[in-house]
Protein backbone atom coordinates (compact mmCIF):
# COMPACT_ATOMS: atom_id res chain seq x y z
CA UNK A 1 0.00 0.00 0.00
CA UNK A 2 3.05 2.25 0.96
CA UNK A 3 4.24 1.54 -2.69
CA UNK A 4 0.68 2.91 -4.37
CA UNK A 5 0.71 5.72 -2.11
CA UNK A 6 4.58 6.79 -3.47
CA UNK A 7 3.25 5.93 -6.77
CA UNK A 8 0.03 8.33 -6.58
CA UNK A 9 2.71 10.64 -4.64
CA UNK A 10 4.75 10.87 -7.96
CA UNK A 11 1.90 10.91 -10.50
CA UNK A 12 0.45 14.33 -8.34
CA UNK A 13 3.72 15.79 -8.13
CA UNK A 14 4.67 15.69 -11.54
CA UNK A 15 1.11 16.77 -12.68
CA UNK A 16 1.70 19.90 -10.70
CA UNK A 17 4.70 20.53 -12.12
CA UNK A 18 4.11 20.32 -15.76
CA UNK A 19 0.84 22.98 -14.67
CA UNK A 20 3.91 25.54 -13.64
CA UNK A 21 6.12 24.42 -16.32
CA UNK A 22 2.93 26.12 -18.82
CA UNK A 23 3.44 29.25 -17.46
CA UNK A 24 5.07 31.65 -20.36
CA UNK A 25 4.82 34.93 -18.40
CA UNK A 26 6.71 36.08 -15.35
CA UNK A 27 4.85 35.29 -12.35
CA UNK A 28 5.66 35.69 -8.28
CA UNK A 29 2.67 33.79 -6.67
CA UNK A 30 2.30 30.65 -8.04
CA UNK A 31 -1.64 30.58 -6.50
CA UNK A 32 -2.59 32.95 -9.26
CA UNK A 33 -2.34 29.84 -11.87
CA UNK A 34 -4.15 27.45 -9.60
CA UNK A 35 -7.55 25.73 -10.51
CA UNK A 36 -9.69 24.58 -7.95
CA UNK A 37 -8.97 20.73 -8.90
CA UNK A 38 -5.25 21.70 -9.11
CA UNK A 39 -5.47 23.36 -5.39
CA UNK A 40 -7.04 20.77 -4.07
CA UNK A 41 -4.89 18.11 -5.06
CA UNK A 42 -1.97 20.14 -3.72
CA UNK A 43 -3.43 20.27 -0.09
CA UNK A 44 -4.56 17.02 -0.41
CA UNK A 45 -1.08 15.71 -0.53
CA UNK A 46 -0.06 16.63 2.77
CA UNK A 47 -3.78 16.42 4.04
CA UNK A 48 -3.74 12.54 2.93
CA UNK A 49 -0.19 11.58 3.95
CA UNK A 50 0.39 9.23 6.62
CA UNK A 51 3.61 11.21 7.62
CA UNK A 52 3.66 14.37 9.66
CA UNK A 53 2.95 17.65 7.61
CA UNK A 54 6.68 18.75 9.12
CA UNK A 55 7.93 15.44 7.55
CA UNK A 56 6.68 16.46 4.49
CA UNK A 57 8.24 19.58 4.77
CA UNK A 58 11.12 17.57 3.14
CA UNK A 59 9.54 17.71 -0.01
CA UNK A 60 9.52 21.01 -0.91
CA UNK A 61 12.67 21.86 -2.76
CA UNK A 62 13.34 17.62 -3.54
CA UNK A 63 10.64 16.98 -6.39
CA UNK A 64 13.28 15.76 -8.52
CA UNK A 65 14.12 12.72 -6.71
CA UNK A 66 10.04 12.11 -5.94
CA UNK A 67 9.28 12.36 -9.86
CA UNK A 68 11.91 11.19 -12.46
CA UNK A 69 10.03 12.91 -14.68
CA UNK A 70 10.83 16.23 -12.84
CA UNK A 71 14.34 15.26 -12.48
CA UNK A 72 14.65 15.41 -16.12
CA UNK A 73 12.79 18.57 -17.05
CA UNK A 74 14.96 20.21 -14.50
CA UNK A 75 18.38 18.68 -16.23
CA UNK A 76 16.74 20.27 -19.73
CA UNK A 77 16.48 23.42 -18.14
CA UNK A 78 19.64 23.92 -16.92
CA UNK A 79 20.68 23.17 -20.23
CA UNK A 80 18.40 25.25 -21.49
CA UNK A 81 19.83 28.49 -19.03
CA UNK A 82 23.51 27.79 -20.12
CA UNK A 83 22.52 28.09 -23.88
CA UNK A 84 20.45 31.18 -23.38
CA UNK A 85 23.55 32.75 -21.03
CA UNK A 86 26.17 31.59 -23.68
CA UNK A 87 24.10 32.63 -26.26
CA UNK A 88 23.40 36.28 -24.72
CA UNK A 89 27.10 36.47 -24.20
CA UNK A 90 27.83 36.15 -27.79
CA UNK A 91 25.25 38.60 -28.55
CA UNK A 92 27.23 41.24 -26.29
CA UNK A 93 30.53 40.43 -27.65
CA UNK A 94 29.24 41.39 -30.72
CA UNK A 95 27.62 44.82 -29.89
CA UNK A 96 24.08 43.61 -30.00
CA UNK A 97 23.05 44.55 -26.28
CA UNK A 98 24.31 47.55 -23.94
CA UNK A 99 25.81 46.66 -20.91
CA UNK A 100 22.14 47.06 -19.02
CA UNK A 101 20.30 45.49 -21.58
CA UNK A 102 22.42 42.29 -21.14
CA UNK A 103 21.68 42.66 -17.37
CA UNK A 104 18.21 42.66 -17.52
CA UNK A 105 18.52 39.90 -20.87
CA UNK A 106 20.06 37.55 -18.22
CA UNK A 107 17.66 37.98 -15.31
CA UNK A 108 14.41 37.63 -17.61
CA UNK A 109 16.15 34.66 -19.29
CA UNK A 110 17.23 32.58 -16.44
CA UNK A 111 14.25 33.52 -14.18
CA UNK A 112 12.23 32.40 -18.07
CA UNK A 113 13.88 28.71 -17.26
CA UNK A 114 13.51 28.48 -13.90
CA UNK A 115 10.94 30.01 -12.53
CA UNK A 116 8.48 26.37 -12.80
CA UNK A 117 11.01 25.35 -10.17
CA UNK A 118 10.44 27.90 -7.64
CA UNK A 119 6.51 27.66 -8.76
CA UNK A 120 6.45 24.21 -7.56
CA UNK A 121 8.24 24.65 -4.85
CA UNK A 122 5.98 28.14 -3.43
CA UNK A 123 3.19 25.91 -4.15
CA UNK A 124 4.09 22.76 -2.36
CA UNK A 125 5.16 25.28 0.97
CA UNK A 126 1.50 26.98 0.84
CA UNK A 127 -0.43 23.55 1.15
CA UNK A 128 1.95 22.27 3.93
CA UNK A 129 1.62 25.41 5.59
CA UNK A 130 -2.12 25.04 4.84
CA UNK A 131 -1.75 21.45 6.39
CA UNK A 132 -0.02 22.37 9.63
CA UNK A 133 -3.22 24.98 10.42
Amino acid sequence: ANDRGSMTLGVDLKEIYEHVCHVDFLLEDASEILTPALEKKITEIFIKSSESSTEMLDLIGLESYVAAGIKKSCAQKREQIQDAVYDIQCEFEHGLWTKNEVEDELRESCLNFSQAACLFAQLLAKAQQAACV
